[in-house]
C-alpha cells in the first residue's frame, strides 16, 4: 500500500513527459519518471522516495516497442526484461537476462528501470555493455543517440529531466557467453557477485554487477590475453581493489567468489577463439 498523495500524469509523448518534468523542476517539486514501478514503488513504501507528482512514461507507446531491423535490434525502456529475454534476435543474451530475479519479477521489471535505477546492480546493463549497445535519450532537443559505452559510468549519465528512450543493439549471433549468479542465502536475491564473460570476436568482455557499489567491465583484447602468462590472476587484479562489505558477504568472501568465478569461466568459455 502506498500511504503518500502524489499528481499523477500520463503523457502521451516524449516532448510532454519532459516539458512535465521541467515544469516541476522549475517549480521545485519533487517529481519522478515511472515506468515498470518495481523501483520507483518500493522506495514510496519505504518512505525513502518523497515524489509529489509522478510521470507514466508507459503513455508513450514506442517505448514499449521492440523489433529488428537490419544489424539492430530495437528495445523500448519499458520493455519488460522477460519479454527482451525471450526475443528471439536476442537470443545470445537470454541465458545473462534470465538470472535476474525470477520470472515474476522480471515480468513487471523493465530493461530502462533496471539501468536507470538507484540501486546498484544494474545487472542488465552487462550484456548491453558487451555488444555495444546505444542507448537513445529523451530531452530538449527530442531523441539524441549515444554509444552506451561512453555515458556509463558506474551509473547512466544523465542531464536534469531526460529519460531513456530506448536501446538499440547490434545482432550478434556467435558470442560465446559466460553467466553465474550468486546470491546470499535465497533464490530471489539480489548478487552477491554475477560475472558475465563473453568472448566476441577477437577480445574477451568481463563484467561484475553485485561485487561493487556499481557495475564493473573490461575488455581485454586478442594480443593483450596472450602476453598474459596467468590470465585468472590478471582478471582478478582488474576488480579486486573494488570488493565491497555489506549485509550479503563481506570482501572476503568475495574475493574468494571472484578467484572462482574467474577460473570457471575461462574453463567453460571457448577461449581458443582469441
Amino acid at each position: 500500500m502506498i500511504s503518500i498523495d502524489f499528481d499523477y500524469y500520463k503523457p502521451e509523448n516524449i516532448n510532454e513527459a519532459y516539458d512535465l518534468m521541467r515544469r516541476f523542476k522549475t517549480e521545485k517539486t519533487n517529481a519522478v519518471y515511472y515506468a515498470g514501478g518495481t523501483e520507483v514503488v518500493s522506495f514510496i513504501r519505504k518512505g525513502t522516495l518523497k515524489a509529489k507528482a509522478v510521470i507514466d512514461l508507459k503513455g508513450i507507446p514506442e517505448m514499449s516497442k521492440m523489433y529488428a531491423e537490419g544489424e539492430w535490434v530495437f528495445v523500448g525502456a519499458n520493455v519488460s526484461l522477460s519479454k527482451v529475454a525471450d526475443f528471439k534476435p536476442l537470443e545470445p543474451m537470454k541465458a545473462i537476462f534470465n538470472k535476474i530475479a525470477d520470472r515474476t519479477i522480471r515480468n513487471s521489471l523493465t530493461i530502462g528501470g533496471n539501468i536507470c535505477g538507484k540501486l546498484a546492480y544494474r545487472e542488465a546493463v552487462l550484456p548491453l555493455l558487451a555488444s555495444e549497445a546505444h542507448v537513445l535519450i529523451a530531452g530538449a532537443e527530442g531523441l539524441s543517440e549515444k554509444k552506451l559505452s561512453e555515458c556509463f559510468d558506474k551509473m547512466l549519465k544523465l542531464s536534469e529531466g531526460e529519460f531513456v528512450y530506448g536501446f538499440k543493439i547490434p545482432r550478434r549471433d556467435k558470442m560465446s557467453i559466460y553467466s553465474r549468479r550468486i546470491e546470499s542465502d535465497i533464490p530471489i536475491d539480489y548478487p552477491v557477485i554475477h560475472l558475465v564473460g563473453i568472448w566476441e570476436e577477437n577480445r574477451l568482455f568481463v563484467g561484475l554487477s553485485g561485487f561493487a557499489g556499481f557495475p564493473l567491465y573490461k575488455w581485454i583484447d586478442k594480443e593483450q590475453f596472450a602476453q598474459w602468462e596467468q590470465p585468472k590472476e590478471n582478471l582478478v587484479k582488474e576488480f579486486a581493489s573494488l570488493a565491497k562489505k555489506d549485509d550479503r558477504s563481506g570482501k572476503e568472501y568475495r574475493l574468494h567468489l571472484l578467484d572462482y568465478l574467474i577460473e570457471d569461466m575461462l574453463g567453460g568459455l571457448e577461449h581458443d577463439q582469441l
